[in-house]
């Protein structure tokens, strides 16, 4: 079986190591960057500690996007991770290894713009996400 990525623009799937032929180099979260003005989470995403949480997470599960894998049965390599319930909803949540989930950019990009859309979308894009994690943990 093999691994494959999304494209950081386009989303198109495309095999490890090889780049997207759209050639489309964005600045990564350039969107979510522009309009950020949550300077507490801003500061957290820049400490050691959440470096070092992160890179933990990634490890734990093998680098690989949990939600690729679960949803679509495809193996790609995550790129970021994402906090399950956000940090400006439970600040006191954003260690926890069950509120984080290793991503692409592209599902990243594509469960916050469900999450923004409703609220009663985002719960359920939550629930989801937290049963993918509970299954991995064996719980």
């Amino acid at each position: 079986m093999s691994i494959y990525k999304r494209c950081n623009f386009c989303g198109r799937r495309i095999p490890e190591g090889q780049e997207c032929s759209c050639k489309k180099k964005s600045k990564r979260h350039y969107e979510y960057d522009k309009t950020r003005n949550n300077d507490r989470q801003f500061k957290f995403e820049n400490t050691w500690a959440w470096h070092k949480r992160r890179n933990e997470v990634m490890k734990k599960y093998g680098g690989i996007d949990l939600y690729s894998y679960f949803k679509f049965n495809v193996i790609e390599k995550a790129d970021i991770v994402h906090h399950i319930v956000p940090v400006n909803d439970n600040y006191s949540l954003r260690f926890e290894y069950c509120n984080l989930i290793p991503l692409t950019e592209a599902n990243h990009r594509r469960i916050h713009i469900v999450m923004d859309s409703s609220k009663a979308e985002k719960d359920k894009v939550i629930k989801q996400l937290q049963g993918i994690i509970s299954t991995c943990r064996g719980e």
